[in-house]
């Protein structure tokens, strides 16, 4: 883990602290996720399975929904779609045009989390904004 911020750019450490006090509450944040048993990565996720599909001209629905809801033809057409790519055997197009990703699960509890976060995110870069430069 580095803050990217070389020696010589910033000798007096001005930039490096503010770096690693964002380090610090990220890897926090991220568990205390992971204790509460949230997953911060899964909306990432769920909105990356979706890029493939769309690409290919079709919608992202996660395997146990599209098994339930989506009609015989369009998984054939899915998976006619992989063939004709030559694409069966790569597993993260697999994956995403069959709904590898399970919907996020949403939790009231994480707004208030998520609206913290946002908060002292937007608090942090008006005293960036407002800090005399010199």
């Amino acid at each position: 883990m580095t803050t990217g911020i070389r020696v010589a750019d910033d000798p007096r450490c001005i930039r490096a602290e503010e770096a690693v006090r964002k380090l610090d509450s990220d890897l926090m944040r991220d568990w205390e996720d992971k204790r509460a048993g949230r997953d911060p990565d899964a909306e990432a996720r769920y909105e990356r399975a979706g890029e493939i599909p769309r690409r290919l001209g079709l919608s992202y629905a996660p395997a146990q929904e599209a098994a339930s809801g989506l009609p015989v033809e369009d998984i054939l057409r899915r998976i006619e779609t992989l063939e004709a790519r030559g694409t069966v055997e790569r597993e993260p197009e697999v994956s995403t045009v069959l709904g590898g990703e399970e919907t996020p699960i949403f939790r009231v509890s994480s707004m208030v989390d998520e609206f913290e976060r946002i908060v002292a995110e937007v608090g942090a870069a008006e005293k960036e904004v407002a800090r005399p430069k010199g």
